[in-house]
């Protein structure tokens, strides 16, 4: 099992990184385009995508169909950027979180299943970045914990660690024990919160969308298609036109680990009034904050354009 130093060492170096993307894709744009950066990057072997699920009455009736409209969504973008639809196997995750399972057991599913095979499979460590809830990720190590000797969590969620502050944002919330669950339990875990000064300082501006160039669907789809889906005509064609794109970090923890401030801190605990305690007796974790939008957002957009580009190709 790895120690959060020996996990900074990892991101540091020249190896490429295995990797399963765990996503809540329709829940907001951000997630489309960290899986085109996971896709486009270099550094990153990306094993499979998992679908999850998210809160947001506006875009989905319930968890079964949050997480039924974000396995769509990833093989809308498969579609979008010309990539063979098996090319990358994808897993549709939990149809309900474990906040809501009698005696907080963990939830069977095909994205937990995945994690679980794909770990035991592997002669090196797997690293899950969880970009949204925590209900896949969890699941398959209450279901078997012996995978935690060859993988680390990358979860971004959670407000930045202060004791006594509220703790949650959207993916934490969504599936409070979960996260509850996760901390307390000995997997290899990277933390990158919100906000303050955590993913949320990550902004696409309106050039940044602009830079997908050409009429191929690809193109369209990242420079037009997808933040209007999210903002309104008017505010898109302004100037100074932004987007928060918190997904970035995780994968930008892999593709550019100097962009980000990381120290070994006590995992916090998450209270059941949902707010932090900390406790210095508690086992280490990797923490990262300051994410550099200006180091991150140009890798991922070159990334993606190079991804787009390869399609127009064909």
């Amino acid at each position: 099992m790895m120690t959060p130093q020996q996990i900074l060492d990892d991101i540091r170096s020249d190896r490429v990184k295995k990797v399963i993307l765990d996503a809540d894709a329709f829940n907001e744009i951000d997630d489309q385009y960290a899986l085109a950066y996971c896709i486009g990057s270099d550094k990153i072997d990306l094993l499979s995508v998992n679908a999850s699920a998210f809160i947001d009455e506006n875009l989905a009736k319930d968890f079964a169909d949050a997480a039924a409209k974000s396995y769509e969504e990833i093989f809308k973008c498969y579609t979008k950027l010309g990539i063979p639809v098996d090319r990358y196997p994808t897993y549709l995750g939990a149809r309900r979180p474990i906040t809501e399972e009698p005696d907080f057991k963990p939830i069977d599913n095909a994205a937990s299943r995945n994690i679980i095979n794909t770990v035991k499979n592997s002669d090196e460590v797997v690293y899950v970045i969880t970009s949204g809830i925590l209900t896949n990720v969890v699941s398959a190590c209450m279901m078997d914990p012996s995978i935690c000797d060859n993988m680390v969590v990358i979860f971004l969620g959670s407000m930045a660690i202060q004791d006594g502050r509220d703790c949650c944002e959207g993916n934490l919330e969504t599936d409070y024990v979960a996260g509850q669950i996760l901390v307390n339990m000995d997997v290899p875990l990277v933390l990158l919160p919100c906000d303050p000064h955590g993913s949320a300082d990550i902004k696409f501006h309106k050039n940044d969308f602009l830079a997908f160039e050409g009429d191929s669907d690809g193109a369209v789809f990242y420079r037009y298609l997808l933040p209007r889906y999210f903002a309104s005509e008017e505010r898109y064609q302004k100037d100074d036109f932004r987007w928060t794109m918190c997904d970035l970090m995780g994968v930008a923890a892999i593709t550019h680990p100097e962009s980000i401030t990381f120290s070994v801190v006590p995992a916090p605990v998450f209270t059941d009034d949902k707010k932090f305690a900390i406790d210095s007796t508690r086992r280490r974790i990797l923490y990262g904050t300051h994410p550099k939008s200006e180091i991150i957002v140009p890798d991922a957009v070159a990334c993606i354009k190079k991804v787009i580009e390869e399609n127009q190709k064909r």
